[in-house]
């Protein structure tokens, strides 16, 4: 602050310079003035105080305010108190400029940017913006913008081509045969996706085969070439010959059948005359019976001529007569079955299944009039073989066999195979039926 000495006037009344006060002076810059020309005035000669005395004077200033602003223009005050009455000359309050450095600017976004190009050709993609933090700038020491300057967004464009994909591959499928070697497919579908939108289809095959081999396949007998012809069977007259042929080409295995037809042949040869002995003529009718109720004997009678005995031949040998038991009043006779047969195989070669046996009405048949026998001809129990890997299945029912009787009543069979060699097939592998053939004639026998 810069002060002024007190008017010369006040010197010239008295006043000592030790007792001038300084005052403010609001207009006043004392810099210019040099230093010599504020050189005090000698002081005037000594003045009554009583004479004249100040009626005002200021204290001292206080401390400054703080200022008004932290940072650009502001102002700061200081005050003062008057120590008399009053004080007409002078203020009690000065001021002055501070804090005049420049104040933070904190950054602002600019607009944003126009949006950039999809980050895709064809379908779903994304597509972005971006602003700058000059609007304004950060500067002396203000905040960066807050957020990203960066913006995107999803962008849809045409639906982009798509490609066919096969599906899984489909379960294999059953073997092309059932017993030996044959071949098993399995399909995929190109649908994982379907192609679309000029999508390429799917690349390579959608079937897929491979070798499967199952069980040996019955191999069913075949016969060989005919032997050649063996001796005629008389060394005179007319005789027969015969050859053979062997079921081994191939042999039956893994349950193929049997040859059919015959191992041998026969053929007549004739060599020279021979002596013709004599033969029996048929027997005459059976005469009466000896009783005329139950059993007794009939007889009948044969001559020896046919043919005569000639050319040296021997005469009929044995008798000309023959008897047998006759019966009148006959009995019915119930039939008895027969002992039962060993046990057949099991019906499957794995897991649970059946195996059966079977007896024969003919112990004795039934006859004139007799009751058939009671119950089943066939019997079957479970048998347990090792367990199956896979369910099985039954073939077709097999022929039915020979009939167990060759007359009367009996049993006949037909059998089916349980494939596939999984766990047992349900039901039985035979079947039983009655067959009914002719009536069983008498039994006679020849004395």
């Amino acid at each position: 602050m810069k002060q002024l000495f007190i008017s010369t006037f006040f010197l010239s009344i008295g006043f000592d310079l030790n007792s001038i006060i300084l005052i403010q002076t609001a207009n006043t810059d004392l810099g210019d003035i040099p230093e010599r020309e504020l050189t005090p005035i000698a002081p005037a000669p000594p003045i009554d105080d009583t004479l004249v005395r100040p009626t005002e004077s200021w204290g001292t200033w206080g401390t400054w305010s703080s200022c008004t602003s932290t940072c650009g223009s502001g102002s700061r005050t200081a005050t003062r108190t008057c120590l008399t009455s009053t004080c007409s000359q002078g203020s009690s309050k000065r001021s002055e400029t501070c804090n005049a450095n420049s104040c933070p600017v904190n950054g602002g976004w600019s607009a944003w940017s126009d949006w950039g190009s999809c980050s895709v050709t064809c379908g779903a993609g994304t597509r972005g913006r971006t602003r700058q933090c000059n609007n304004p700038s950060p500067s002396e020491g203000g905040s960066e913008c807050s957020g990203s300057g960066g913006d995107s967004e999803e962008c849809t464009l045409r639906a982009c081509p798509i490609n066919g994909g096969w599906s899984a591959w489909s379960n294999w499928g059953s073997c092309s045969v059932t017993c030996g070697a044959g071949t098993r497919g399995r399909t995929r579908q190109c649908n994982n996706p379907s192609p679309s939108e000029g999508g390429s289809e799917c690349s390579g095959s959608g079937g897929d085969s491979e070798e499967c081999t199952l069980r040996a396949c019955p191999i069913n007998g075949g016969w060989s070439a005919w032997s050649n012809w063996g001796s005629c069977s008389v060394t005179c007259g007319a005789g027969t010959r015969g050859r053979t042929r062997q079921c081994n080409n191939p042999s039956p295995s893994e349950g193929g059948s049997e040859c059919s037809g015959s191992g041998g042949d026969s053929e007549e040869c004739t060599l020279r005359a021979c002596p013709i002995n004599g033969g029996w003529s048929a027997w005459s009718n059976w005469g009466s019976c000896s009783v005329t109720c139950g059993t007794g004997t009939r007889g009948r009678t044969r001559q020896c001529n046919n043919p005569s005995p000639s050319e040296g031949g021997s005469e009929c040998s044995g008798s000309g007569g023959n008897s047998e038991e006759c019966t009148l009043s006959a009995c019915p006779i119930n039939g008895g079955w027969s002992a039962w047969s060993n046990w057949g195989s099991c019906s499957v070669t794995c897991g649970a299944g059946t195996r059966g046996r079977t007896r024969q009405c003919n112990n004795p048949s039934p006859s004139e009039g007799g009751s058939e026998c009671s119950g089943s001809g066939g019997d079957s129990e479970e048998c347990t073989m090792s367990a199956c890997p896979t369910s099985g299945g039954w073939s077709a029912w097999g022929v039915w066999e020979s009939c167990s009787a060759t007359c009367g009543s009996g049993i006949k069979i037909s059998r089916r195979v349980c494939t596939n060699s999984g766990d047992p097939c349900e039901g039985d592998g035979i079947r039983y039926e009655n067959c009914l053939l002719r009536n069983c004639g008498k039994l006679y026998l020849v004395a």
